[in-house]
């Protein structure tokens, strides 16, 4: 029987080179998405790497954003290289092991399955949803795939993703 491991990825900047904020900034011709992240920031209104999502929702520049824009934005993602082989070689590795790769982001889904179209199956992405404000749809967004998650949040877990939850005694780090 093969042994079964979880890895887990963040996606901006690690898989990537650059932040999918400012792939999407660039879309729409929206200039100054640093600006607004830093002002963000010092407010404390939003954890790190939860932006992009919070401006969709609130940021009268960026509601216009629609689904195609995200999926578009994904398709013009710069990925770091070798990120295909990686996958494949996680496939590939023994038949004694079986790796079960997930992706975690703050970003729209729409954005991360489109930018590892046809590398990573897609498979439940952990994101922690953000409330749909005054029940507003208008744009065309999937607004639960929208995250919170970045690194500093919990995950509510995808049913289909907790058979790969690992025991507590095969946990290594902080306890």
């Amino acid at each position: 029987m093969a042994k079964q491991f979880l890895l887990a990825s963040d996606f901006d900047q690690t898989l990537s080179f650059n932040d999918s904020g400012v792939v999407l900034s660039e879309l729409i011709g929206f200039h100054g998405f640093h600006d607004k992240v830093a002002g963000l920031s010092q407010m404390n209104l939003v954890q790190q790497g939860a932006e992009l999502s919070y401006l969709i929702l609130h940021d009268p520049e960026f509601r216009r954003v629609r689904r195609d824009d995200l999926i578009e934005t994904g398709k013009r993602i710069r990925l770091k290289h070798d990120v295909a082989l990686f996958a494949r070689a996680l496939d590939n590795l023994a038949d004694d092991y079986k790796f079960s790769f997930y992706v975690i982001s703050a970003a729209p889904q729409e954005i991360i399955v489109s930018a590892l179209e046809g590398i990573v199956p897609p498979r439940p992405y952990f994101r922690y949803p953000l409330p749909l404000q005054r029940g507003d749809r208008r744009s065309g967004v999937d607004h639960s795939s929208f995250g919170g998650l970045g690194k500093n949040y919990s995950a509510r877990r995808d049913t289909r993703a907790t058979r790969h939850q690992p025991r507590p005694d095969h946990l290594h780090g902080r306890r």
